[in-house]
């Protein structure tokens, strides 16, 4: 029973330590930049081709945005619609009809979100853009601002893997009295 008390405390005490790393605030390393669900937009005023604004984006050690829930799509086509269209990180430039997100190579699936009669189904309208409440696939050489995003912050994950790690010794302790007893 002894046993059976020290590993409820030990794993409570890592849930608390554990919740403790991951319910840091995230903090964006742009001035300008819109913390939506944990993830931080930016607005490159500057007209720019799809593969130009990838490159630039890029520069900044971010990518184009990826909208994957319902609230980052929201709030992108309201807070940045004063700047009209802006290119975002889908494209169907690798297979005709199938867009993919540029940062994780997941599928854009959210048919809700497009303009209607789009996507086009020509090989000239390839990349994706979001703007007055709807994205829309264009030709990737249009002149357009860019929605940039940060990459995951990686700060808190790191330090709750080190975390992790130091316990792993106190973990493995325990383990050995449990199958003792």
């Amino acid at each position: 029973m002894i046993a059976g008390k020290s590993s409820l405390m030990f794993f409570s005490a890592l849930a608390v330590c554990i919740y403790g790393v991951f319910s840091q605030t995230v903090t964006c390393k742009w001035n300008r930049s819109r913390l939506i669900d944990g993830k931080c937009f930016l607005v490159l005023e500057v007209n720019l081709s799809w593969k130009e604004a990838l490159q630039v984006c890029r520069n900044f050690g971010a990518t184009l945005a990826t909208l994957s829930t319902q609230n980052q799509f929201d709030n992108a086509t309201t807070l940045f619609n004063n700047y009209g269209s802006l290119w975002i990180g889908a494209s169907d430039k690798a297979r005709e009809g199938i867009f993919v997100w540029v940062g994780d190579h997941s599928q854009f699936t959210s048919n809700s979100w497009w303009q209607p009669d789009h996507p086009l189904t020509n090989a000239n309208s390839n990349c994706v853009a979001v703007g007055a409440g709807s994205v829309a696939d264009d030709r990737c050489e249009n002149l357009y601002n860019a929605l940039c995003m940060e990459p995951q912050n990686t700060a808190v994950l790191r330090m709750a893997s080190l975390l992790l790690i130091s316990l792993l010794p106190a973990v493995t302790s325990l383990l050995l009295q449990m199958m003792v007893s």
